[in-house]
């Protein structure tokens, strides 16, 4: 049996090293948070390489805990992930993003901004559901925000913390 695994190792690496495709994605939860975000992907082989969009989404206040703010968030983000086994499956890998947060207190209406530079650790599932290139990606990961700081106004403070972690779940196609 060691032997058959043996032999046909080459022909599965090579295997992977031919799979090349572009993905389309996106996710329900930024519009479920009053936003927009679109994903597109390039896989070759084992890693895929991905850009994302996303804009004027409404964080909410249990997420954010800073009460009689609101906040809406725009950004990048570079994402490189790695199968762990194949072209298909966990996969695991860096993000490297770009946010401006709109921070508004209620009670003046009185808002800054502030642009953030974060890298994080990623890591899910991609499941393909056999309808067409049709797929479904759960993944989570926890972001670390470079240049983060407490924003001050009208003499209240709205603290952040420079760990954030997340989940969602992308739904794509494949050509």
């Amino acid at each position: 049996m060691l032997f058959i695994v043996t032999l046909m190792e080459p022909l599965h690496a090579q295997n992977q090293r031919q799979v090349q495709k572009f993905s389309i994605e996106t996710e329900p939860v930024a519009y479920i948070l009053g936003g927009a975000g679109i994903t597109g992907s390039y896989q070759q082989g084992p890693w895929t390489y991905s850009i994302e969009a996303y804009g004027e989404l409404t964080v909410p206040e249990s997420q954010h805990g800073n009460e009689g703010f609101t906040t809406g968030l725009k950004g990048v983000i570079f994402q490189a992930e790695r199968f762990i086994t194949g072209t298909d499956g966990f996969y695991i890998g860096p993000e490297f993003g770009v946010a401006s947060a709109e921070i508004t207190l209620k009670s003046t209406k009185e808002s800054t901004t502030h642009t953030g530079y974060s890298i994080g650790l990623r890591g899910g599932y991609h499941w393909n559901t056999g309808l067409g290139n049709l797929y479904l990606s759960p993944v989570i990961g926890l972001g670390y925000t470079l240049n983060n700081k407490d924003i001050e106004l009208a003499g209240q403070t709205f603290e952040s913390w420079p760990f954030m972690p997340w989940g969602t779940v992308g739904i794509g196609w494949s050509f």
